[in-house]
């Protein structure tokens, strides 16, 4: 009897640890949802964030709001259905459509591509699947041709695309460097429909979208009617606009797809079982190939890096009015997602921040953009007086902006795409004076130099960006740029 009354308070005691441990566990969780939230809205209040947020741990969904409106012009809102442009994100949905392939035995990734591509070139011959996949191809991307906004606007067809790529000289030998190239991805769209005789869209409905259960998203075609979806917006002289019309037959297997971040978190979740490939291909997919930079690689569509000394494995999209960024902690199983309509919004900070709070480390609150406030006075009075109010600003209200010299470089290249190139050389100028370390400032005013027709000013300050940055990717597009002016001249 003494025991079975022992035995009753233990049971009880339990319980009421277990149920105090559970409603504390609650308490905390609703605490980082409201700091979230917080955090969040003030973006948006700041004119800096409009779209959608599904924030996920441990396979369940602790977040998941919109922001902003859908459609400015019916004042429809943002929420977790509405179906956004993804960009670049369709680029791990089009290497997880190869894996696929070559688990069925239609290819190899260290097959030539030539063994898949009609009249193939010389210089093609040495490049292989994997290549395409990781972006050391050397393949130059068609997105960053002085031509390419007029493609953009145009219906056109993979063979073409690739018409216009296929005979430009390689930036490197194929496997020699990292160079990130769109080129690449829509190859690996034309060679999926080659070995399946389906479009490329017809794959990635059977093999993922159907399978997954991910009916919110798919290939985004201008002309359907597609319920929920989000127009996209973009800022142009500080003034809000409906973004550029942009015909989705040019990105193709680059980022052609839609999505939403519910959509998104069933493919964060199919990623951690073997319903798409095997556990082997998994990790072939995630492994970093590449190392662009000291803290991060590239694998298989996917960034692999660390953050708060984390295991990240990321990836962002953009394109005209769309943002997106996702991030996946596969070790702790967080997942966050965040889809904007809003083409100037910066979401990896936001995402970094949203990771900070569920991890309890330090992040930085959303601030001002001071390149606003900037901008307006120059647009009304001078450069001079901008700097002088910059100074102002950072001496008497030190945490109410961003003071940061990318708001500076933001400023130069909203200047630069509104005509107001000698505003635009002063402000660079101003940022070399005070970064004369950074090598994107000498980018920005070759780039205002170059348009404005002085060649030789282009050429000086592209060199001199050139020489402090000769090691990442991005350089070797500056160096192309100096062959073509170089030619000009000559």
């Amino acid at each position: 009897m003494k025991w079975h009354k022992i035995s009753t308070f233990i049971s009880i005691l339990l319980i009421t640890v277990s149920t105090g441990l559970l409603f504390q566990k609650n308490i905390l969780a609703q605490d980082k949802s409201d700091k979230i939230d917080e955090l969040l809205q003030r973006y948006h209040d700041y004119g800096q964030f409009d779209g959608t947020v599904l924030v996920a741990e441990n396979g369940k969904v602790v977040f998941k709001k919109g922001y902003g409106l859908a459609n400015r012009e019916w004042d429809i809102p943002n929420g977790p259905d509405t179906k956004f442009r993804i960009g670049s994100i369709t680029k791990q949905i089009t290497a997880m459509a190869i894996m696929i392939l070559q688990e069925k035995g239609k290819l190899r990734v260290y097959d030539s591509i030539c063994k898949y591509v009609p009249d193939c070139p010389e210089a093609w011959k040495d490049i292989t699947i994997h290549h395409l996949l990781t972006h050391t191809s050397g393949i130059p991307n068609f997105q960053r041709f002085p031509d390419n906004l007029q493609y953009e606007r145009l219906p056109t067809t993979v063979p073409k695309t690739i018409e216009r790529f296929k005979y430009k000289e390689l930036m490197f030998s194929p496997g020699a460097e990292f160079g990130y190239s769109s080129s690449g991805y829509v190859l690996l769209g034309y060679i999926i429909e080659q070995v399946t005789g389906k479009s490329y869209e017809q794959v990635i409905n059977q093999y993922i979208f159907e399978l997954l259960e991910m009916k919110n998203s798919g290939y985004d075609h201008p002309r359907s009617i597609l319920k929920h979806r989000a127009a996209g917006y973009s800022r142009e002289n500080q003034i809000l606009l409906n973004a550029s019309y942009f015909e989705m037959d040019t990105p193709h297997a680059a980022g052609a797809l839609y999505s939403t971040v519910e959509d998104l978190f069933l493919w964060d979740q199919a990623l951690y079982t073997t319903r798409l490939v095997s556990k082997k291909t998994l990790d072939t997919i995630f492994t970093a190939y590449v190392k662009p930079g000291e803290e991060w690689g590239y694998g298989y569509g996917w960034n692999i890096g660390q953050l708060f000394n984390r295991k990240l494995v990321s990836h962002s999209g953009a394109i005209d009015g769309f943002r997106a960024q996702l991030f996946r902690f596969p070790d702790e199983k967080v997942f966050i997602i965040s889809l904007s309509n809003y083409e100037q919004a910066y979401l990896f900070k936001i995402n970094e921040s949203l990771a900070a709070i569920l991890f309890n480390e330090k992040y930085e609150p959303p601030k001002k953009f001071i390149k606003d406030t900037l901008f307006q006075i120059i647009k009304h009075k001078e450069v001079v007086s901008a700097v002088n109010h910059f100074n102002e600003l950072k001496d008497k209200h030190p945490d109410d902006y961003d003071f940061s010299k990318n708001q500076l470089n933001w400023l130069g290249i909203e200047l630069r795409d509104t005509g107001m190139l000698d505003e635009a050389i002063e402000i660079y100028k101003w940022i070399i004076e005070l970064y004369p370390d950074w090598w994107n400032a000498y980018n920005g005013v070759a780039d205002i130099y170059r348009i404005k027709g002085d060649k030789k000013l282009a050429i000086k300050y592209y060199a001199k960006s050139l020489e402090m940055n000769p090691e990442t990717w991005y350089a070797k597009e500056i160096s192309e740029m100096l062959k073509m002016l170089t030619k000009k001249d000559n």
